[in-house]
């Protein structure tokens, strides 16, 4: 028949060809099956090439002989696994060594040793030698066996790749993380005092503490304790009062007072510190906004922590 395939096995190690017909149909994994069983052998035990090019049992499934591209009068190539042969070394590498353990190095049996520390110590040496070079003996037979494994699998992974390749997959855009909303605190309503009928302007401060003195030790001060003694430092050693007094009276009056006070700081004991309290009253607070600009325009002058009295 014209469906009909003639193709020849060859064993590499006996150097025997086997001739097939088979129709073109035929999986190739059950003429590969038919052949191992002819010779008596595991088909796990075979390795089989066609074209130079291994053939692995993981691709064929259910592939036909037409359609892994053979073609009449084609050879396959069969040759024993090397994986067959790695026990017998193995097995014969740990004899040798229980030999060497047991004989000394003429083939005799030893004898016991003296104990010493001494002859102790060159023993566990000896055998830690013999365990290091046996690790690395099974370290290489155990790569060998391993690289049929890669071997075989790398087609697969090629064609899983290939196949996401081809898929254009398109990868999502990230997640936005969701910014934390502040709560807001509901604006409390205004509620009339009747305290403030009659009085014009708006609240402020009534007074201020400032510290006058050295620029460098204005911001030295650590904050009073309650249980200890109130220090000079935290009483005012000078007060000067403002009412009555209009804008440019009230600067000309700081500004002339300001080299006094710094002179009594400077004469005083460390930090060269004094706490002066300014009244300006209430009313229209206008006094008030020129006392704070005029603390902020002079650099020997500085606002007192809020805790002190």
């Amino acid at each position: 028949d014209d469906d009909m395939l003639e193709i020849g096995v060859f064993h590499e190690v006996t150097c025997n060809t086997k001739l097939c017909s088979f129709p073109g149909t035929t999986p190739m994994k059950e003429i590969l099956k038919n052949y191992a069983d002819g010779i008596d052998s595991p088909l796990n035990s075979l390795r089989f090439t066609y074209q130079y090019k291994p053939i692995f049992f993981s691709e064929l499934q259910s592939v036909t002989v037409s359609e892994y591209g053979m073609k009449d009068g084609d050879l396959i190539c069969v040759s024993p696994r090397q994986q067959t042969n790695e026990r017998a070394p193995l097995k014969a590498l740990r004899e040798d060594n229980k030999l060497k353990s047991k004989k000394g190095s003429n083939g005799k049996k030893k004898s016991k040793p003296k104990s010493s520390r001494k002859k102790s110590s060159q023993r566990i040496q000896t055998k830690n030698e013999d365990a290091e070079e046996t690790h690395k003996q099974h370290l290489r037979i155990w790569m060998d066996s391993i690289s049929c494994v890669f071997a075989e699998i790398e087609p697969l992974f090629k064609k899983k790749r290939e196949k996401l390749n081809s898929m254009k997959l398109e990868c999502a855009a990230p997640k936005e993380r969701k910014k934390a909303s502040k709560q807001r605190v509901p604006k409390s309503k205004s509620t009339s005092n009747p305290l403030s009928v009659g009085v014009a302007g708006k609240a402020g401060k009534s007074h201020f503490l400032v510290r006058v003195g050295d620029v460098n030790n204005l911001y030295k001060t650590t904050k009073p304790s309650k249980k200890s003694s109130l220090s000079s430092m935290e009483i005012p050693s000078i007060i000067i009062d403002l009412h009555c007094f209009t804008k440019e009276e009230a600067l000309s009056k700081l500004d002339e007072c300001l080299p006094e006070w710094t002179h009594i700081a400077m004469q005083g004991q460390y930090p060269w510190v004094i706490l002066v309290k300014i009244v300006c009253g209430g009313g229209s607070q206008i006094l008030s906004e020129v006392v704070e600009t005029w603390i902020r325009q002079n650099e020997e002058v500085s606002n007192a922590p809020k805790n002190y009295c």
